[in-house]
């Protein structure tokens, strides 16, 4: 190869490895960390040509290794390492990388495009960036004393960059505060990589920051508030109502820290919230106890909780937190009655109610008693509705005296009262009546007046929005609409078709076909169990802790059968007609151990566990599973009025975890009359035979203050709720009501 040839594959060489042109590269190598070889003047010619090669190699060298720690640093530069965003009502997001330098700012809604104006924030270091945000914050009055909560979020794989970067922000943001002599209440949080979140974000038009905010407050909030219905609030009413949240049972951020307290400069304050509150109550600050305040958003603004005791009576209170008007009251007595007392009638606990709200009959909407048990006590439920005033009563049933009364008031999107009249208007305080909201119903299922039965009209507000619930059946399909109060538009709807209560119901959830049968004859648990062992191909000898439940599912009989055979459980759903299979599922489970004492040995286990004999033990019930490969036994029992629940190690025969509850006032499960006997005592009070009941569900309730039987089901476009006395069978309480 001569030099010419060398110096030419150099040259392609260096092409390849490097941007621009050779000249560039070599007037630029002195600068990356090499050494440029000085020269020293030949005069021969050949000593120039052996010189060059190795010239062009040192400076390729230089080159490469200099051209390798530029990339390096380059990407070091130039890739995202966190996501910061800074949420107050203006919401903004920087992109940073490893070394806290600012790749990009952006305004995420139009509030923060004024927050930016100006500001080149590219390549300056985090503090700086943040220093000239909270600096505008404040400058344009987006940070106060009325409002003193920022939110700052961040998203970092490195857990502990993140972790590390939330705790210096919550630092920072907190010193350039209280240099602006603003009391300021930072909230930060680590988000962990959510699409959920990001959806609900990008739907809404907010910081995904903002979004884990709000849906922890949604979770703690036990589905009183709703995402929508927040997503509109600024960080500093968030904050204020994220004081009583906590991370439990959510997945939206993995830590949420919270300094300083955020700003009710805006509104009147806990004290006078607290004392509204106890002047419409009657009550003296001395004589109140247990005197506790929150905030709360309710019907589309924020309020005061108040909640006391005073002698025998429970007092709520919901304040409105800027005028601190009385939103809504309850007042509750702690109540005792007599078991002998004569049922007063619904029409009695009617005319207590109305008296004692100060209204008559005709002033009122959906006027509604149902006589129901709550805690022991024989009471009737009243509901009435004034102009945009929401009442609700519950009477003593024997007595006719006032229990307990809630009263709440509304307001309609826009702020103004919902007036009473029927007419046609689309103004937000106008309410179109009843009627006419039946009528925008039943035109949008393209069903006349007669056409419909089980015909249910009710008004209610969602978010500050008067709406008509209309409810109704035509044939075997269910219709459900939400007719706008003020304009007559439907709102939502919701439209179902039911199989007939017989067993020519064919639908099917399951995996296999359910055929159809002209029989209505129920074919029984034995045949049942049968017919699941049949269709496993296991013999009734060979499979255990079986367990079969007769339900019903959409006016169809079936049975869920159970059972085992060696590590394979079976979940078969037939149908309690004709015997068909409609659903299995089966599961084979690893084990460490080969060993199985089997359920008897489980059992005497757990009772000996206990200290009772088999003899002492009623509603015994062992059932074979497995845990994280372990296999165990769950054994379920009574002993008189106490209740044992105790697992047993199905290799060992070792207890692995007991619970024992007593229950004073329970009965046992021998001493109650039994699910057949409760079902068939309701359906016998309502006149409805069992074949034509449906979407039955029995549940026992033994260790209540009275022992008795939930019942309910569904016929002929009615529902039906019963409590029947577990020892005696009696109807204790009943409800009917059209099925919607």
């Amino acid at each position: 190869m001569t030099d010419r040839e060398l110096e030419r594959r150099l040259r392609d060489a260096l092409d390849h490895a490097a941007p621009d042109d050779l000249e560039g590269l070599l007037s630029r190598c002195g600068d990356q960390k090499g050494t440029v070889i000085p020269m020293t003047k030949q005069n021969s010619k050949t000593s120039r040509r052996r010189f060059l090669p190795l010239l062009t190699a040192a400076c390729l060298v230089v080159v490469i290794a200099g051209g390798a720690f530029g990339v390096s640093s380059y990407q070091q530069s130039h890739t995202v390492a966190s996501i910061v965003s800074l949420d107050v009502n203006p919401s903004i997001e920087l992109t940073l990388n490893s070394r806290e330098r600012v790749l990009s700012a952006t305004p995420l809604n139009d509030d923060a495009v004024a927050i930016l104006d100006g500001m080149d924030l590219v390549g300056d270091g985090l503090n700086k960036a943040m220093n000239a945000i909270i600096g505008s914050l404040l400058m344009n009055g987006y940070v106060d004393e009325l409002a003193n909560s920022i939110l700052i979020t961040v998203e970092d794989s490195d857990a502990a960059r993140a972790a590390a970067l939330q705790q210096k922000l919550n630092q920072e943001a907190e010193a350039i505060l209280a240099n602006a002599q603003v009391n300021g209440a930072i909230l930060t949080q680590v988000l962990e990589n959510s699409d959920q979140l990001k959806t609900q974000a990008d739907t809404y038009g907010i910081s995904a920051g903002k979004a884990a905010l709000i849906q922890t407050i949604v979770d703690a909030s036990g589905g009183t508030q709703t995402f929508e219905g927040l997503v509109g609030l600024s960080i500093n009413e968030l904050n204020l109502l994220s004081s009583g949240a906590t991370q439990s049972g959510t997945d939206t951020a993995t830590t949420l820290t919270s300094t300083g307290t955020a700003s009710q400069s805006a509104y009147i304050g806990s004290d006078a919230a607290q004392a509204a509150a106890l002047q419409h109550a009657g009550v003296s600050a001395s004589d109140a106890s247990l005197l506790r305040t929150t905030f709360d958003y309710e019907d589309g603004r924020m309020v005061y909780e108040v909640e006391f005791r005073a002698g025998q009576t429970r007092y709520d209170y919901d304040i409105d937190a800027a005028t601190g008007d009385v939103v809504s009251y309850q007042h509750k007595v702690q109540a005792t009655q007599s078991s002998s007392g004569t049922d007063i009638g619904s029409a009695a606990a009617q005319s207590a109610a109305l008296t004692h709200a100060g209204i008559t009959s005709a002033q009122t909407t959906g006027l509604r008693a149902v006589g129901d048990y709550d805690d022991g006590l024989f009471v009737y439920e009243v509901e009435f509705w004034v102009g945009a005033t929401e009442y609700d009563y519950e009477i003593d049933g024997y007595t006719g005296n006032v229990i307990s009364y809630q009263v709440k008031t509304h307001t309609v999107s826009g702020g103004s009262s919902a007036g009473t009249g029927t007419g046609s208007g689309t103004g937000s305080g106008t309410d179109i009546g009843a009627a006419e909201a039946k009528a925008a119903a039943l035109a949008a299922a393209g069903i006349t007046e007669d056409q419909a039965t089980g015909l249910r009209t009710e008004r209610d507000y969602d978010d500050g929005r008067l709406v008509y619930e209309v409810d109704f059946w035509n044939g075997t399909t269910e219709y459900n609409y939400d007719i706008d109060g003020a304009t007559g538009a439907v709102i939502s709807s919701d439209i179902e078709r039911h199989g007939s209560s017989t067993a020519g119901n064919t639908g099917s959830s399951g995996a296999a076909s359910t055929g159809s049968s002209s029989t209505s004859t129920d074919i029984g648990t034995e045949a049942a169990k049968s017919a699941a062992f049949a269709a496993a191909g296991v013999a009734a000898g060979d499979a255990a802790s079986v367990r079969v439940e007769r339900d019903y599912d959409d006016g169809r009989l079936e049975y869920e059968v159970e059972f085992w055979n060696g590590t394979t459980e079976y979940d078969y759903t037939i149908n309690g007609y004709t015997g068909e299979v409609i659903a299995y599922d089966r599961e084979t489970h690893q084990t460490a151990a080969n060993t199985d004492i089997g359920s008897d040995a489980a059992q005497a286990a757990a009772l000996s566990a206990a200290g009772a004999s088999q003899s002492q033990a009623t509603g015994l019930r062992v059932q074979r599973e497995y845990d994280d490969g372990r296999l165990e036994y769950e054994v379920e029992f009574w002993v008189g009025t106490t209740e044992w629940d105790i697992t047993v190690d199905g290799a060992t025969g070792s207890i692995l975890a007991q619970q024992r509850e007593d229950h004073p006032n329970a009965i046992s499960p021998d001493q109650a009359v039994g699910r057949d006997a409760a079902l068939t005592a309701a359906l016998n009070h309502a006149g409805v035979s069992q074949s034509n009941a449906y979407d039955i569900e029995v549940e026992q309730e033994l260790d209540s203050r009275t022992p008795h039987y939930e019942v309910q089901f569904k016929s002929g476009g009615m529902e039906y709720e019963y409590r029947i006395d577990a020892s005696s069978g009696a109807v204790l309480s009943y409800e009917s009501d059209w099925d919607d």
